[in-house]
């Protein structure tokens, strides 16, 4: 999921949008999601 995916989604739920960003962006940096690994897929 991209970050311009997840801002609308929020939105529609009454989530907090920078809230629902850092949650993702710490998520991936769990899981070793880096920009180099989207970019090879």
């Amino acid at each position: 999921m991209m970050p311009k995916d997840l801002k609308p989604i929020a939105g529609e739920k009454g989530w907090n949008e920078n809230n629902a960003l850092i949650e993702l962006y710490q998520w991936r940096k769990f899981n070793g999601i880096t920009r180099a690994a989207k970019a090879a897929l």
